[in-house]
């Protein structure tokens, strides 16, 4: 019997350590799971950038003859999207399985410096390879322009007709967990 393979995306101006608690569950039910790391190139071409980094990844990973279930958080359900609806979709995805998914936007683009601060710290802390130069090749801001309500990707991406086969899930809520604060 085939194995589910699982690809978890992570958010904006995360790691991937998110998916971390998740991946262990998974693995223990006999999932294959890949967490692509989609740093250091979010401010070099922004999302739709991001959306082929994504594919090239699972490309290399899993190939294109087994199936796939993606679950994305926040920024990577907009990539995830970009992917499975994008020209150069190839087939494989059974499953889309977004959390959180601003896919009318978000606010948390105009807070993008505080952000890219956060992101640098948790790289520093966690991650060996991490060199002050990522600070300055981490590019321009795209991914956040990007998630701007009214931006061009999004109005594009809003614009793409879904994938048949594909089964779409969008687990939202309505208020912030910080709101409650």
């Amino acid at each position: 019997p085939r194995v589910p393979r699982v690809v978890l995306v992570h958010g904006f101006m995360e790691n991937g350590n998110t998916f971390k608690p998740l991946q262990k569950r998974l693995e223990k039910r006999g999932f294959i799971c890949y967490t692509p790391r989609l740093l250091h190139c979010d401010g070099r071409g922004g999302l739709e950038n991001l959306a082929i980094h994504l594919k090239q990844d699972i490309d290399a990973k899993f190939g294109t003859e087994e199936p796939i279930n993606i679950v994305a958080f926040s920024m990577g359900g907009l990539v995830s999207r970009a992917y499975v609806e994008g020209p150069d979709y190839a087939g494989g995805v059974q499953r889309l399985i977004m959390v959180g998914t601003p896919n009318t936007g978000s606010g948390w683009s105009r807070v993008r410096m505080l952000l890219e601060i956060q992101e640098h710290y948790r790289l520093w802390r966690d991650d060996p390879q991490w060199s002050p130069t990522w600070m300055i090749t981490d590019g321009l801001g795209e991914a956040a322009r990007d998630l701007k309500s009214k931006s061009l990707f999004l109005k594009d991406l809003n614009g793409h007709p879904r994938r048949d086969c594909v089964l779409y899930t969008i687990i939202a809520g309505n208020q912030h967990p910080a709101a409650r604060m």
